[in-house]
Order: C-alpha cells, then sequence, then structure tokens
C-alpha cells in the first residue's frame, strides 16, 4: 500500500468515516461496566485508541485533561491531530493525516504502523492551537 504521493501525504481513512452506529459499537468496548476503561484511565500517560479509519474510539483520563475536555464523547470520532488541535490540521484538505507536513508526522507514521500490525515507537512534536 502506497501512502505517499507526490503532492500530498494522505493516510488511509482520510477522506471517510464509518457511520456513528459503527463507532458507538466500537465504544462500548471501553464502557464503564468493562475493565479495561478503568485499567486504561489508571495509567499515568496518554493513551488513545483508534479504529481502522484513525477515529478516536477511547481517550483515557490523563489525554482528556491533557487536551481539556471532560468526557471522552468530545474526542469520539475526532482524529489524533483534530483532539490534540495540531495547527496543520487547518491547512489540509481533509483533517489530520491529510496535510503536506503529515508524511514527517511521528504520531501519523506511528498510528498506520500500528495498524498493519508492527511494534513502532515514533518521537513527535505537534505545535497546538490554544485557545
Amino acid at each position: 500500500m502506497t501512502l505517499f504521493s507526490e503532492k500530498v501525504f494522505s493516510v488511509p481513512g482520510a477522506d471517510s468515516q464509518p457511520g456513528e452506529d459503527v463507532l458507538s459499537r466500537q465504544a462500548r468496548y471501553f464502557s464503564d461496566e468493562f475493565l479495561s476503561r478503568h485499567l486504561l484511565d489508571a495509567l499515568p500517560t496518554v493513551v488513545a485508541i483508534v479504529n481502522d479509519r484513525r477515529q478516536i474510539v477511547y481517550a483515557n483520563k490523563p489525554l482528556l485533561d491533557l487536551v481539556g475536555v471532560g468526557d471522552v464523547e468530545d474526542l469520539r470520532g475526532l482524529r489524533p491531530g483534530e483532539a490534540l488541535r495540531c495547527v496543520r490540521v487547518a491547512t489540509s484538505g481533509q483533517g489530520c493525516g491529510d496535510g503536506p507536513m503529515c508524511h514527517s508526522c511521528g504520531a501519523a507514521l506511528a498510528v498506520l504502523s500500528a495498524l498493519a500490525g508492527e511494534a513502532a515507537e515514533r518521537e513527535f512534536r505537534i505545535s497546538r492551537q490554544l485557545d
């Protein structure tokens, strides 16, 4: 699968989103009644669970605190750069993963590696738009 084009890097799923029913079904795995949610919330580091379209299905408490929201519903369906308010999202055609700088974004590359079933660790910096 080729991810880089001559002009713009576009990651899979940048141009389409699954229906709300799919996101809701995926999110049920992280409802209050499941141990996984409580374990992920107890971690001191930021964790986001994304689907194959790179949409956030679950975000733990440290991530919610980092972006200043109180409920995972505020982030569900967003891509990581959108949730973190990456300044590059505004310059891309279709959001996180579609801009000219995305081809070198460590966050995008780490997510793509994980979706391909590969173990990856990438360092990255995101310039955030703060209110």
